[in-house]
């Protein structure tokens, strides 16, 4: 019984330690689009309510994605040149 439980914590403790390491590279990730995203607008000289316009979203949906909180989907990529 002891065996099993010592089995089962390695498992849990292995998971997280995964789960924070997958969390970790998603964080990594999402910073770097936003940083990209943002470096994008300023570049074409646009304010956050112009790159909604061409992407036909809020200006608050551009600026959770330049804060990392949410990812553009696909689809709103390909509107902007």
């Amino acid at each position: 019984m002891t065996a099993t439980v010592l089995i089962l914590g390695s498992t849990i403790a292995a998971a997280i330690v995964y789960s924070q390491t997958m969390w970790n590279f998603y964080a990594d990730r999402r910073a770097e689009l936003a940083a990209r995203i943002r470096a994008w607008r300023v570049y074409m000289g646009w304010k956050q309510s112009d790159m909604a316009k061409v992407a036909n979203v809020t200006r608050g949906a551009v600026g959770c994605w330049e804060r990392g909180s949410t990812e553009p989907r696909a689809e709103t990529v390909r509107l902007l040149p």
